[in-house]
């Protein structure tokens, strides 16, 4: 966790990142999200690409675009143990990062809480609880892996992270970005419907190919005496991979 030195020390850092170029892909996702912060309307956007296909790159040109209308962001992310790592890959890009989540001790939050309603803070990284910062200037919500139950409180007081960031950018009439490599079925059909826009991303960066993947059907194991969990494909693989002297995780 992030002291508070060190988010003292954060407020004089300058942006020293160089945006990368981005594919043909990003562009064209990138132009649908800042249509709608050129044209100050409420939207909501899916942000449906494959795993390392840039979607952060294009979540942070979209704050550049933001904060250059002197507005500010709050992207909120599934999991606290990715707060530091987000918030440094922010603060590198943009200097002035706030951190919101509930593991913070008071302190910390007050300090942070602070920072964020003076404006100082143009961008605000955190878990579901950030999409409560008290962001005076709000220009745009990013809700990463919007997928993940996480993003639902199960605790008194109960609420959905997406549900809230979908209300307060409606509120605010300002764009609202759901990334995913996975969109929640709601989500999807949502987009599939035209209710949402949908931008994708269905390349990786480079080309890179994606994973081989096989899907196994378990129904097929039936007449064996010897079925379990492990099917004879996956079997003849760990076999292999540990011959090679690999390892493997389950």
């Amino acid at each position: 966790m992030d002291s508070d030195d060190d988010d003292l020390g954060s407020l004089s850092r300058q942006s020293t990142s160089i945006p990368p170029a981005l594919t043909g892909d990003q562009r064209v996702a990138l132009a649908g999200i800042e249509a709608a912060l050129d044209g100050s309307r409420f939207e909501t956007l899916l942000l449906h690409g494959v795993t390392g296909s840039g979607k952060t790159e294009v979540y942070m040109q979209a704050i550049e675009r933001t904060l250059s209308f002197g507005r500010q962001a709050i992207v909120l992310v599934p999991d606290i143990a990715l707060t530091p790592q987000t918030k440094s890959r922010f603060q590198d890009r943009f200097g002035s990062v706030a951190v919101m989540h509930s593991h913070m001790s008071d302190s910390q939050r007050h300090f942070q809480w602070r920072r964020i309603s003076d404006g100082e803070a143009k961008v605000v990284v955190g878990a579901r609880s950030a999409v409560f910062a008290p962001v005076p200037q709000l220009g745009l919500i990013i809700l990463d892996e919007e997928h993940e139950s996480s993003f639902k409180q199960n605790t008194i007081p109960r609420y959905h992270a997406r549900d809230v960031a979908l209300h307060r950018a409606s509120l605010e009439r300002i764009p609202l970005v759901l990334g995913s490599a996975t969109p929640s079925l709601e989500t999807y059909y949502r987009a599939s419907q035209g209710i949402y826009t949908k931008l994708s991303l269905p390349r990786r960066i480079h080309n890179r190919p994606l994973p081989e993947v096989q899907t196994i059907d378990m129904r097929l194991n039936r007449s064996d005496p010897n079925r379990g969990a492990i099917t004879q494909p996956l079997m003849e693989a760990m076999r292999h991979t540990l011959r090679d002297d690999g390892q493997i995780i389950l």
